[in-house]
């Protein structure tokens, strides 16, 4: 085992797509020390680091060497959680996986960054610009009540399937078979009412559907692969609460 410290404290982390040079990329949310990010005074911040080299033929990478360049530098009200999609073309975005590719293949294209601030309750969407330049922010969705959003999730829109939810609205991205986007919108501990886990298209239409979890803060989203064969339906999404330390599955 190999070890690199980019910095104090990293609170979410997500792999992007390879540089223009084929060179892996992390994407890295630093909230700061804790107690000194909030909305008067903001101190987290979002990293890229693209590793040194290409991966090895084996498909092993070199993390030890590469770059470390801030994105957004002590401006976000305690960062949270990260979610990463690349736009093929045409606004058609597909979800990046932990590899960096997309359904273990390459693919060319910007990528597309959701990124959680907590304290702001908010959303916000970055656009990569020419290979590892995030220039583009703005603010995804601005949500309501609760603390704010600790964990996001993407995938494809026909996933969707549970009975339990609200009826899904129409969107612009259904037409181009879009990516749904699963929001922890948390509570304080201790608070009433608690978390619920909040679903809407990733082109930024309305929400969709909404489920309530039992526990005021989910600390975690993992979208589980479907069966083979099954065309996307038929996943499991495994949710953290952390108050309870419970582990709870949703069929989505």
């Amino acid at each position: 085992m190999t070890a690199r410290q980019l910095f104090p404290q990293d609170d979410a982390l997500a792999a992007a797509p390879a540089s223009g040079a084929g060179r892996p990329q992390l994407l890295l949310a630093d909230a700061g020390a804790e107690g000194d990010s909030g909305l008067q005074q903001p101190g987290g911040s979002l990293f890229s680091f693209t590793a040194g080299a290409a991966p090895a033929p084996d498909g092993s990478v070199d993390w030890a060497r590469g770059t470390l360049r801030p994105l957004l530098l002590r401006r976000l009200a305690g960062p949270s959680a990260l979610a990463v999609a690349v736009d093929g073309g045409e606004g058609v975005l597909q979800p990046v996986g932990p590899d960096g590719q997309v359904a273990g293949r390459a693919v060319e294209g910007s990528a597309v960054v959701f990124l959680a601030e907590t304290m702001a309750n908010r959303i916000l969407r970055l656009r990569e610009g020419p290979p590892g330049v995030f220039a583009a922010t703005s603010v995804f969705l601005q949500l309501r009540g609760r603390l704010g959003p600790t964990a996001l999730a993407l995938a494809p829109k026909a996933a969707l399937s549970s009975s339990r939810a609200r009826p899904p609205r129409q969107c612009r991205c259904r037409r181009r078979g879009g990516l749904a986007l699963f929001i922890a919108h948390s509570e304080a501990a201790g608070s009433l009412p608690g978390a619920v886990l909040r679903v809407c298209a990733a082109c930024g239409d309305e929400e969709d559907e909404e489920w309530e979890i039992p526990g005021p803060r989910i600390s975690g989203l993992l979208l589980l692969p479907a069966a083979a064969g099954a065309g996307g339906a038929g996943r499991t999404l495994l949710v953290t609460e952390e108050s309870s330390g419970a582990l709870l599955s949703l069929s989505v």
